[in-house]
């Protein structure tokens, strides 16, 4: 049996830092390839490796590419 496809997939249009500009399409685009991958690709993400704006904290990103090692 071949091994589970998994990825992290992160998106973030606005930071915390006023320094760095808003986005406007990085969310979009991870949901597109979240998409392109769990459609088509055959991989399993979950929402704790589905992560966008807020919810994408150095904490969660870690935990989420911890978790897939």
């Amino acid at each position: 049996m071949a091994d589970a496809k998994r990825a992290v997939v992160i998106g973030v249009d606005s930071y915390k830092n006023p320094k760095i500009e808003k986005l406007s399409g990085a969310v979009l685009d991870a949901r597109e390839i979240y998409e392109v991958l769990t459609e088509n690709g055959g991989f399993t993400i979950t929402d704790q490796h589905f992560l966008t704006n807020s919810d994408a904290t150095l904490e969660n990103i870690r935990a989420a590419i911890s978790d897939l090692f």
